[in-house]
């Protein structure tokens, strides 16, 4: 059996999970509320979480609106 100490070790390991980078692609027209709503829309879903990282990707529309 292995030490106590390696044990909790790997325990610790597998609860670990490195912060994600998620790209959040906002409009010239979104408010800052739009794009937290976008942020708490990825949450929600499951597909990030509060403590990931959120870069926001700024784009333009080719129709000029």
């Amino acid at each position: 059996m292995p030490p106590l100490e390696k044990l909790l070790t790997e325990l610790a390991k597998i609860g670990v999970r490195r912060p994600r980078t998620h790209a959040l692609w906002v409009d010239a027209r979104d408010t800052p509320a739009d794009i937290e709503a976008k942020r708490d829309r990825l949450i929600a879903a499951g597909r990030a979480r509060p403590d990931d990282t959120f870069v926001c990707v700024r784009w333009k529309r080719r129709d000029g609106t």
